[in-house]
């Protein structure tokens, strides 16, 4: 999401092709199979091969899950042009299909597409799957800072969907510079995001007046109050400046 890296297991490819053409997919592999071993025992599979038009749909079905079984950093939508020509084998394969068995199957498989769609629209639309968005987190300190209030903080990684809706505002800075800017009394209150699991010892070591006031699917966010010093020398009766004590 928002163009950043995704570390996946090498050949993540292939899952993504089967949740992606599921169930089809699956009954795809299963027929491949069992047609590879009827054919290979009347000889037919040779003369299946030597087809161009089935032997270019295969390698066009099968060349972006190959081009990226090796690569780390996929989307599933990497599979997405394998998906005509799957679907284009599919049909020629149940159009080969003439056994009862094998026509009641389609029935069914038909009959769970839209069933299965319905159900993972649902589940997307009750927040099943926590979309990976900074955008409240980024709103709320929008609508909170004032002119005393520091930049909006990432602690030690700056995730990609807060530059994009703080358009490039939102740091990224390491629990040590944090204290060395506490230090620097430069803000009346940092406001800072670290990782929702953090425990509250976790967030009391970092500051003793962190406190949280919001959080979103992956972060909390916390208010340190009290860093800036007033910067004007005020003199009290005697003439003793209030910022040399």
């Amino acid at each position: 999401l928002y163009g950043s890296a995704h570390n996946r297991p090498k050949g993540m490819i292939w899952m993504f092709w089967l949740w992606a053409s599921f169930p089809w997919g699956v009954v795809a592999l299963v027929s491949l199979a069992l047609t590879w071993f009827r054919r290979r025992r009347n000889g037919l599979t040779g003369k299946t091969l030597s087809n161009p038009g089935f032997r270019f749909l295969l390698l066009s079905a099968l060349a972006p899950m190959l081009f990226f079984t090796l690569a780390g950093n996929t989307l599933w939508t990497y599979i997405l042009p394998s998906l005509p020509f799957t679907a284009i084998l599919i049909g020629l394969w149940a159009s080969e299909c003439e056994s009862y068995w094998s026509s009641r199957m389609r029935v069914g498989l038909v009959a769970l597409v839209p069933v299965l769609l319905t159900a993972f629209v649902g589940l997307a639309v009750v927040g099943w799957t926590p979309i990976k968005t900074e955008k409240p987190l980024i709103r709320y300190y929008q609508g909170a800072k004032d002119a005393n209030s520091s930049p909006l903080i990432y602690l030690d990684d700056l995730p990609f969907s807060a530059r994009f809706y703080s358009d490039g505002m939102a740091l990224e800075v390491a629990k040590s510079d944090l204290h060395s800017l506490q230090a620097a009394n430069s803000f009346q209150r940092l406001y800072v995001a670290v990782p929702r699991d953090w425990s509250n010892d976790q967030v009391t070591d970092l500051s003793a007046s962190a406190r949280k006031v919001m959080e979103d699917n992956r972060y909390q966010l916390l208010v340190i109050e009290g860093l800036l010093r007033d910067k004007q020398p005020v003199s009290d009766a005697n003439g003793v400046r209030s910022n040399d004590i």
